[in-house]
C-alpha cells in the first residue's frame, strides 16, 4: 500500500487547522510545525554519533507526520478521514495514542505513549 508523503501529511495538517487559532490568537498550525521541529531535533539526538541509515531516515519521516497530526483526532477529524487521505496506519495509531480521551487516566495515557515508538518521541 502506498501512503501519503510527509509533504502531503503537512498539507493535510495545514487544511485541518486552517481556521484554528490558539488562545493567543496565533494560527494553531504554527504549533504543529514547532512540535515537528522539536521531534526531529530529539530524534537526531537519540542517535548520538551513531551511523544513520535509510530506515532511520524513513522513521524520521513518520515521526514528523505524527508531529504534524498530533492533535488532529482530538478536535479536527476522525480516524477514518485520515485513512481515506492515505495517512500511514502506524502514524494514525501513534496519533490515536497521543489523543487524550475524556476520563482517561493520566498514567494510562502515559503508558500508551511510552509503549509506542512514534508516539513517545
Amino acid at each position: 500500500m502506498t501512503y501519503a508523503s510527509t509533504e502531503k501529511v503537512l498539507e493535510i495538517a495545514q487544511l485541518l487547522h486552517k481556521n484554528h487559532l490558539m488562545k493567543s490568537g496565533k494560527k494553531y498550525f504554527g504549533h504543529c510545525i514547532r512540535v515537528a521541529e522539536i521531534a526531529e531535533e530529539f530524534y537526531w539526538k537519540s542517535f548520538g554519533s551513531g551511523r544513520i541509515d535509510g530506515p532511520a531516515v524513513l522513521q524520521l519521516e513518520l515521526v514528523k507526520q505524527v508531529a504534524y497530526l498530533h492533535d488532529a483526532l482530538e478536535d479536527r477529524c476522525d480516524e477514518e478521514a485520515l485513512v481515506t487521505l492515505g495517512v500511514n496506519s502506524e502514524v494514525i495509531k501513534a496519533v490515536k495514542i497521543l489523543s487524550k480521551t475524556k476520563g482517561q487516566d493520566y498514567f494510562e495515557y502515559l503508558r500508551g505513549v511510552k509503549g509506542h515508538s512514534l508516539a513517545r518521541i
